[in-house]
């Protein structure tokens, strides 16, 4: 899952492996173009567009005793370490469940006042990706 994934990305998920709690895997990496429009064109995606397909995003899964997840609350645990593994090394990093902040390492304060700032903000209905992480290069 990790072929063609920024080698930064890479360091970022091995790192939250081993500081993290929570059982997670990468469901999706690097995505094609063809990929990309099949999601779009199912709704999946917001855009024919995805960071993914440039190696600079990854999907996430949680799973409790091997139940996948999808509480937003579950993810905000990962977006924590996810946080502190991309601190550590050395990179910004995007959020899916919040995606108007630009980089969560620069976020102080729990991740659901994060979450309900980018809902409060919006007149539609949010579309929440909380298993999606992005990163941020200078």
């Amino acid at each position: 899952m990790l072929e063609k994934v920024h080698p930064q990305l890479i360091e970022v998920i091995k790192e939250a492996i081993e500081i993290g709690e929570l059982e997670f895997e990468v469901v999706e990496g690097f995505r094609d173009s063809a990929r990309q429009e099949k999601f779009f064109a199912k709704g999946a995606t917001g855009s024919n567009k995805s960071m993914h397909q440039y190696g600079l995003a990854v999907s996430l899964l949680v799973s409790i005793d091997g139940i996948p997840q999808t509480c937003t609350r579950v993810y905000e645990e990962l977006a924590t370490t996810m946080k502190y593994a991309a601190q550590n090394a050395g990179v910004g990093l995007k959020w899916g469940a919040a995606p108007h902040c630009p980089n969560i390492c620069d976020w102080n304060e729990d991740f659901d006042l994060l979450i309900a700032d980018y809902v409060n903000q919006l007149t539609v209905p949010p579309v929440l990706n909380p298993g999606y992480f992005e990163l941020v290069l200078d």
